[in-house]
């Protein structure tokens, strides 16, 4: 049985706190603001269980009717900036229903 992975054990936090920054919704233009928001929310939550399901509902978001290929370079994409264990990313989307590809 394959341990559980929390959302907190794949990114470098520090990178998150340097990256993080508050906009409106309507203020995000494009992948990289997408990430400073997604990074200002995630370490302003103190509960794993919420890290977990803010990661959960932002992956699933982004790979939504997507291929499982696509799935895997959107993957590659958030670990490359956001400083995560692509493999642990990887993991964690399987654990949590996100389509990628087997392997």
């Amino acid at each position: 049985m394959e341990q559980k992975v929390d959302a907190v054990d794949i990114f470098d936090w520090n990178h998150l706190v340097q990256i993080g920054t508050i906009s409106e919704p309507g203020q995000v233009q494009g992948f990289a603001d997408g990430i400073r928001l997604f990074a200002y929310i995630f370490t302003s939550t103190a509960e794993i269980e919420r890290q977990n399901q803010l990661l959960t509902d932002w992956l699933r978001d982004a790979t939504y009717l997507q291929s499982a290929s696509t799935g895997e370079e959107i993957l590659a994409t958030v670990a490359k900036h956001m400083r995560g264990n692509l493999e642990l990313l990887r993991r964690f989307a399987r654990q949590n229903g996100i389509r990628i590809r087997r392997g």
